[in-house]
């Protein structure tokens, strides 16, 4: 069982959240995070996103899709929808901002 899991309105999980004590390090729920990840694929029609917190340190991971990242905070609904449109377009198109979809919210970016 998650510790978190985000919702879309129909149900389907858009996020799951591993937490841990601020005295340890988020990314020891890697494999945590990596099963309950698959596990929720197996029930709907995509993976959902991952976060690994420890109320300090937050990072991002598209388990099995691209590297864990850190982030300065939890995204919102809207990104993560944006983020769920952009991962199901064809490989030619990604990179491009689809029309209709606000920009990810600037504040949960990290500087780079």
């Amino acid at each position: 069982m998650t510790d978190y899991c985000l919702y879309e309105p129909s149900g389907r999980v858009l996020a799951v959240v591993e937490a841990k004590r601020t005295s340890r390090s988020p990314r020891e729920g890697e494999e945590q995070l990596r099963q309950y990840v698959a596990e929720i694929e197996r029930s709907q029609d995509f993976a959902p996103f991952g976060f690994m917190s420890n109320g300090l340190n937050t990072y991002f991971w598209e388990v099995e899709l691209a590297h864990l990242r850190l982030v300065a905070g939890f995204f919102t609904p809207a990104d993560l929808e944006r983020l769920l449109f952009i991962r199901h377009l064809p490989t030619g198109h990604r990179g491009k901002t689809p029309r209709g979809l606000p920009a990810l919210s600037g504040a949960n970016r990290l500087p780079t």
